[in-house]
């Protein structure tokens, strides 16, 4: 092998090596993966620990419902839905425009790669290995990705769960309301 060959050689082993260290591969990697208690505790989203959202969010079901209650855990449970579509909204909006800034970063690091290869006369390796080396580069943006799409995913279970709840209140309110009816006609 000559020289430039055993170079590219070695610049594709530490690419592949890196690339096959451990690193998340989808939203459910970056959410569960977790080493110790303390990196749960020192992630943020939006000012606060998941534990402090979800704290923040749970709303209490009255135990003996009636209609006060209902109403007013109706209302606690559209005020924190409002936080939470509010989050969800930014949060699938950044998702978004960082997939888009991925993607180009992603498009013009291949760009570049081949035009170094061009440059320099030398024949460009294989499309795997530069799509490997393309990833490289753009692995801090992939990364910010990845972290945008597990928060849009945090407030996407935490509205889904609200909603849930509003629901579940609705219903026992409408249950009431028709038993009240019912024991008052008879």
């Amino acid at each position: 092998m000559c020289t430039t060959e055993q170079s590219l050689q070695e610049d594709f082993d530490t690419v592949k090596g890196e690339l096959e260290g451990p690193k998340p591969h989808s939203v459910n990697d970056v959410c569960t993966h977790v080493d110790h208690k303390s990196d749960l505790e020192s992630t943020h989203i939006n000012g606060r620990t998941p534990e402090e959202w979800a704290a923040y969010l749970k709303v209490s079901i009255p135990s003996e419902p009636n209609a006060v209650l209902c109403n007013a855990a109706i209302s606690e449970v559209n005020e924190r839905l409002q936080i939470a579509y509010s989050y969800l909204i930014k949060a699938e909006l950044s998702e978004l425009d960082l997939d888009w800034i991925k993607k180009k970063e992603y498009r013009s690091s291949i760009s570049s790669i081949v035009s170094d290869y061009k440059e320099q006369g030398v024949k460009a390796p294989a499309v795997s290995t530069i799509e490997a080396l393309a990833e490289d580069e753009i692995k801090g943006t992939t990364a910010t990705y990845l972290a945008a799409k597990a928060r849009a995913a945090f407030w996407k279970r935490h509205v889904d769960s609200l909603k849930l709840t509003a629901n579940l209140l609705e219903r026992v309110s409408w249950n009431l309301h028709t038993e009240n009816t019912i024991l008052r006609g008879t």
